[in-house]
């Protein structure tokens, strides 16, 4: 059994807590802050943005804001500059279906959006909306315009305080079909916009668009997946590489490399095995990891998964269930907080559709220069991540993002029953108040332990905060554990550590190393 620990949840809440959610977009405000615009279904279809804020593993939510009070269709959005986002829809609730957009200020530190007057970017019938920002003041739209047998059409949007105009329209299919569209940023003046192309068999197919002021040029598109595929969703890791995933036969993704205005793909990697995913998103951790979140395609629960990037070969890393059996998820939506954090957002359809979030937390991973010792008495060494049934205790490693070789110190302790050994990390912000979460490790488990009390004490005006053992709930039978844990400031500030603890028999007397 592997002794990696999965992707851990924190607990869910709900940016809507009565009827159903679709449409779902999001994105960060500031450090702490984000945002989610979606559609109340079963309330005529109300559009709204509600702010939320991350604390540590917990996210909370302010009430919602109205941008669009009926027939809120096929929602994206994006953060503009300083508190200032734009979304983009397909109005329904007069009729008309067309493309609008508004300009959204969220307070500076509260939960509150004030939207600016609407503005049309297509005055007929579009669908697949899809959006994202190239600077504070100009963004990208691309939609389907059903007007015209369905060509894939691009805008750019300028803005200006809370107005926007719009440039010329651009085509990037000029036959019927494009479908399931996706656009990622790479700089300020180009992006790539990637689609299903129903007029040839469903294949995907991508572009690079370049922008000159208002204007857009688009290459020559490039085939990215030569069978049918749906649900594709796409980030950049810089102006040069995206990440772009798909619902193929299994459920692909793909590193593409961008030179001048040519894309090239690496070798797809299937992802979210044995049994595949749809709806999936993706966002970046840092240069050599991304995590997705989907639906399973099997049962239908809410999953994330890491991917592993070296050059343009993918590898797949820890997995997480965000909503475990029997529970249904659709409308999936992450994005990233920092390189060991992200949030999850997506429709829980055993709680009536509610819109639901968690904080999900990335997982160690190893490096190829990791050294770990098996059944505690031979050295050994490992690239990727360890899978030997015999790894007990990792010497080096690297917490996703941090440059390797990181020298993890493990703590060997011995508990008796006068003396309770005591956790001790150093803050590099002085922080008010620390609390500690606990992975019990032993024999690859991998379950967050039960702890009495979750609260650590400052030492003096050290920035080292300490917790005692005390609050472990351990049965005293002569046996040893090992445990990963977290601690966690009111700054957000976090620090990891690694122990093993020998426990005496219940009456039996020791004494520490």
């Amino acid at each position: 059994m592997a002794h990696t620990l999965d992707i851990s949840f924190g607990p869910e809440s709900e940016f809507m807590t009565s009827g159903a959610v679709s449409f779902i977009a999001a994105n960060p405000l500031d450090d702490t802050r984000f945002f989610v615009a979606y559609s109340e279904t079963s309330a005529s279809a109300i559009g709204k943005v509600s702010v939320g804020s991350v604390s540590g593993s917990t996210v909370s939510f302010g009430s919602g804001n109205v941008f669009n009070n009926t027939g809120s269709q096929q929602i994206a959005a994006d953060i503009l500059e300083n508190n200032k986002i734009f979304v983009a829809y397909s109005d329904w609730g007069d009729g008309s279906r067309h493309g609008k957009v508004k300009i959204g200020t969220a307070s500076v530190s509260g939960t509150d959006i004030v939207f600016g007057a609407e503005y049309k970017f297509w005055a007929a019938e579009v669908n697949e909306v899809a959006a994202i920002s190239l600077s504070a003041t100009k963004f990208v739209v691309a939609f389907r315009d059903e007007a015209t047998l369905n060509h894939g059409v691009a805008k750019i949007g300028t803005v200006s305080g809370t107005t926007v105009t719009f440039g010329a329209a651009f085509e990037f299919l000029s036959e019927n079909g494009a479908s399931d569209i996706a656009v990622t940023r790479l700089d300020d003046d180009k992006f790539v916009v990637a689609y299903r192309n129903e007029f040839d068999l469903n294949k995907g197919y991508s572009s690079i668009g370049s922008v000159s002021g208002n204007n857009i040029t688009f290459d020559t598109p490039v085939i990215f997946y030569n069978f049918a595929t749906n649900d594709i969703a796409m980030e950049s890791f810089d102006s040069n590489k995206f990440v772009l995933c798909h619902n193929g036969l299994v459920s692909p993704a793909v590193i593409g490399t961008v030179s001048g205005t040519n894309i090239t793909f690496g070798n797809s990697a299937e992802m979210a095995l044995p049994n595949g995913w749809n709806l999936p998103s993706v966002g970046i951790l840092d240069q050599d990891h991304f995590v997705t979140a989907f639906r399973d395609r099997d049962n239908n629960v809410g999953s994330a998964q890491i991917g592993n990037v070296d050059g343009t070969t993918i590898t797949t890393g820890a997995k997480g269930l965000f909503n475990a059996p029997p529970n249904g998820t659709s409308a999936t939506k992450v994005f990233v907080v920092d390189n060991s954090k992200f949030v999850v957002l997506y429709r829980d359809d055993a709680d009536s559709g509610h819109g639901t979030a968690k904080v999900g937390t990335v997982p160690i991973s190893f490096s190829s220069t990791d050294l770990f010792l098996s059944s505690l008495d031979s050295l050994g060494s490992s690239s990727g991540t360890p899978e030997s049934p015999n790894l007990d205790m990792v010497m080096f490693g690297s917490v996703s993002g941090v440059p390797t070789p990181l020298i993890r110190i493990i703590n060997r302790l011995t508990k008796t029953h006068d003396y309770d050994p005591q956790l001790i990390n150093k803050f590099i912000n002085p922080p008010n108040i620390v609390n500690i979460q606990l992975w019990d490790v032993t024999d690859g488990n991998n379950t967050l332990a039960t702890i009495a009390n979750s609260g650590c004490y400052n030492i003096g005006n050290t920035n080292r905060w300490a917790w005692s053992t005390e609050h472990l709930l351990f049965l005293y039978d002569r046996n040893k554990y090992h445990y990963y844990f977290k601690m966690i400031s009111d700054l957000d500030e976090e620090t990891f550590g690694e122990f093993l603890i020998d426990v005496p028999e219940r009456g039996l007397w020791s004494y520490p190393n």
